[in-house]
């Protein structure tokens, strides 16, 4: 199954989320929202030949989109964010690089996995005071079948 990988993914896309500059306030949630709008319109027109099941390798100029790169190098260019400086954007530079290798490397290659175990995960972010958005992750098992659950599945 791909359910590890997809874990593994929404993990790293957190640290992006949780790595936006904050500089107290409703800071956070503004730079958030101003990040992942301009994300969003980088990559609401990709299609699946370039992104699904069929591709490989990903083209370097898709994945610099949906890694959010193109939009950390847009959003510093065009959004004034370059004048934050290396400690403040330094973390979410980071996070979008582990992103990237994380989508680069062995993409559409699923490891084996326990099939009957659900995976739940929960997201806040770093000052639960800067927004009140919460994030959750749920990947739902196929459980193991005997007699007993398959008579309840008729009901």
């Amino acid at each position: 199954g791909h359910r590890l990988e997809m874990m593994t993914c929404w993990e790293k896309f957190c640290r992006v989320i949780g790595a936006m500059p904050n500089f107290g306030g409703k800071s956070y949630e503004d730079n958030l929202r101003q990040f992942t709008a301009l994300w969003c319109e980088d990559t609401k027109m990709m299609k699946l030949d370039s992104v699904g099941g069929k591709v490989k390798q990903l083209d370097p100029s898709i994945l610099s989109r949906l890694c959010g790169k193109t939009t950390f190098n847009k959003i510093k260019k065009e959004g004034g964010w370059a004048s934050y400086g290396p400690q403040y954007l330094g973390p979410l530079e980071e996070a979008i690089n582990a992103l990237e290798h994380d989508l680069a490397t062995d993409y559409n290659k699923f490891t084996p996995m326990t099939p009957n175990r659900d995976y739940v995960r929960d997201w806040a972010p770093p000052d639960k005071r800067a927004t009140m958005l919460r994030m959750h992750f749920t990947s739902r098992a196929k459980p193991k079948e005997d007699a007993r659950n398959i008579m309840v599945q008729h009901v």
